[in-house]
């Protein structure tokens, strides 16, 4: 369960976000991460400080505020519950996610999941792909094991042919990660992200890499034996 409290909630500052990690892929990050919609205690933080704002210059209507900013703040609390509850369906060692551009940090921080790269390795969107970029994206896929990958609706997915072509990935559209759709509320926008997300990913285990684990272990085995096998007088 959650902390409640999220000033302490991850521990590191996602509003420099290129610290974390020292860039985590080798990539800069840009120094603020402004996708903090994917954390919707991040987005009750919001609320409040729109709530004080609202009051320092209309004080007559404070507690018209105040009201509407805690029941919005409680359907942000059930929204986040409701999200753990689905995301709790898919094993961690399955919530891994490869997309498009660096927009997921805060949803990596809040419920568990790993963002092994991004296409485009940069908080825009709009800085593009580069060769090396796309290669990169096809090692780690290949590497990881990873079965599926998430496009974004917003973004060009021009590159994804390749992807698929040179690793057999499914390829995964419609996540929507920086607009609503017409007539959608915030809580239908995140639940479905989510639910597109949760419903992509695995629920078994891949055991590939317990495989090579184990290979490696028995190889260490049969080398101990060797060695042990040797009379050093």
């Amino acid at each position: 369960k959650h902390k409640d409290d999220d000033d302490d909630h991850d521990g590191h500052d996602h509003d420099k976000h290129k610290d974390d990690d020292d860039d985590h892929d080798g990539h800069d990050h840009g120094i603020y991460d402004p996708h903090f919609w994917f954390d919707p205690m991040r987005v009750a933080l919001a609320v409040e400080v729109i709530k004080d704002e609202l009051i320092k210059s209309d004080s007559a209507n404070q507690n018209s505020y105040e009201d509407s900013a805690n029941n919005f703040v409680d359907q942000l609390k059930a929204l986040d519950e409701e999200v753990s509850v689905m995301i709790s369906t898919i094993p961690a060692e399955n919530r891994k996610i490869i997309t498009t551009h660096e927009a997921l940090g805060y949803l990596e921080t809040r419920y568990g999941f790993e963002v092994l790269t991004t296409v485009i390795p940069s908080l825009n969107s709009e800085d593009g792909i580069t060769p090396q970029s796309l290669k990169n994206t096809i090692d780690v896929i290949e590497k990881n094991h990873i079965e599926v990958m998430f496009l974004e609706a917003e973004t060009s997915s021009q590159y994804s042919d390749t992807i698929e072509q040179e690793t057999g990935i499914r390829l995964v559209s419609g996540l929507w990660v920086e607009t609503l759709q017409e007539n959608q509320s915030y809580e239908e926008w995140l639940e479905n992200n989510i639910n597109i997300i949760v419903s992509n990913l695995p629920l078994e285990v891949n055991d590939a890499d317990d495989h090579d684990h184990d290979h490696d272990d028995n190889h260490d085995d049969e080398d101990d034996d060797d060695h042990k096998g040797h009379n050093h007088k």
